[in-house]
């Protein structure tokens, strides 16, 4: 046994290996290069995920614009107007403060419409929805469904400008703005097309 502790004693002495433990210092500064090595990756992580939300804020409102001129493309000409021409009346006689002269004023009508229905919204403004129903199957021809709640954040409204080309044609320009409910009223993106019977 004594001469087992002997070889592990001149083990320990000819390899340098001691049973000195790291000083406080040899730790901090050990801490610190691990810091000075991790915080532009770290900052890179914060970037990219940044990126992926951006992206994908993007993506949700190019599809919905995207899916406005679409429904836009199928219907009657005659049908391709303003938000406010085809969706005012739902507001008619509407008791609710919010909502008040609506029907009436276009610019109050654009400071709240939206064609884009949440359950939640639905079960809110039950009165309202029933009406936009009803108008959006006249005016698209299909009934309307609604979107899942994190699309309730959004607001879209269609502007429409009548032209004429060269040949005399009827052209009508739809514009589709989706606004942010926390970014104010200015659009967060706008997709212009043309609309030709």
């Amino acid at each position: 046994m004594n001469e087992a502790k002997a070889f592990l004693n001149r083990l320990r002495s000819s390899s340098g290996f001691s049973k000195r433990g790291f000083s406080f210092i040899e730790v901090m500064a050990t801490l610190v290069l691990i810091g000075i090595i991790l915080a532009p990756l770290f900052r890179m992580m914060l970037i990219g995920k940044k990126g992926v939300l951006q992206g994908k804020e993007f993506l949700i409102v190019a599809n919905l614009s995207r899916e406005k001129i679409e429904e836009l493309n199928v219907i009657p000409l005659s049908h391709v107007k303003n938000d406010f021409d085809n969706f005012k009346d739902i507001y008619k006689d509407c008791m609710i403060t919010e909502f008040k002269d609506a029907d009436k004023i276009p610019a109050r009508f654009y400071e709240v419409f939206s064609d884009i229905w949440t359950d939640e919204d639905r079960l809110k403004y039950e009165s309202i929805y029933e009406k936009f129903q009803a108008h959006y199957l006249e005016v698209y021809g299909q009934d309307y469904l609604t979107y899942p709640e994190e699309f309730g954040r959004y607001r879209r409204l269609v502007m429409v400008d009548e032209e004429y080309s060269e040949n005399k044609r009827l052209m009508k320009k739809a514009s589709v703005h989706i606004y942010a409910r926390e970014k104010g009223d200015k659009p967060v993106f706008t997709l212009m097309d043309y609309v030709i019977e």
